[in-house]
């Protein structure tokens, strides 16, 4: 769910990466930044959505200059962390106080975010209270939307239905 904020399923996650790696690009103060690394979206968003632990001292040392470059990236980091660990930690009752941030926030991508997290509140807190998932569905209906792909104008219902079923699980 967290991985959200930054992919294109919500307006504006993914540009806001952009526009910010175009900026810092364009910055001549953070010109070392640029020379020593690759700075992209891929890159910057992967540093986004890891824990700080599990960065490396570099990654950490770039990060932290890419923070440092704008005071928008900062809060966008601050609150993506944050949703990040109520979400792992399946901690449902700080969920409440991180909307109220979120909703304060002057990033209107993670405001929008949060309204729609208040629009389905029942969903989003049985997700983080409730032991069950729908992983293991949805699994399924991969492997059965892939093997429709594979076998598309090669053969007949019947065979697709055998394959269907030979799958078993």
């Amino acid at each position: 769910m967290y991985r959200e904020i930054a992919r294109k399923g919500y307006p504006g996650g993914i540009t806001i990466v952009k526009d910010f790696v175009k900026t810092l690009c364009s910055q001549p103060q953070t010109e070392p930044v640029i020379r020593h690394v690759r700075l992209g979206p891929k890159r910057v968003r992967r540093w986004f959505l890891r824990p700080q632990e599990k960065l490396d001292d570099e990654e950490r040392r770039f990060l932290g200059l890419v923070l440092d470059a704008s005071p928008a990236v900062r809060e966008a980091y601050s609150l993506l962390q944050d949703f990040r660990k109520i979400v792992t930690e399946k901690n449902a009752d700080a969920l409440r106080s991180w909307l109220e941030q979120a909703t304060r926030s002057s990033l209107a991508p993670i405001r929008g975010f949060a309204r729609s997290l208040e629009q389905d509140m029942d969903a989003v807190m049985n997700a983080l209270r409730l032991p069950w998932s729908n992983g293991p569905v949805e699994g399924h209906i991969n492997k059965l939307k892939l093997l429709k792909r594979q076998m598309y104008g090669r053969a007949w219902i019947e065979l697709l239905r055998r394959r269907f079923l030979a799958m078993g699980t």
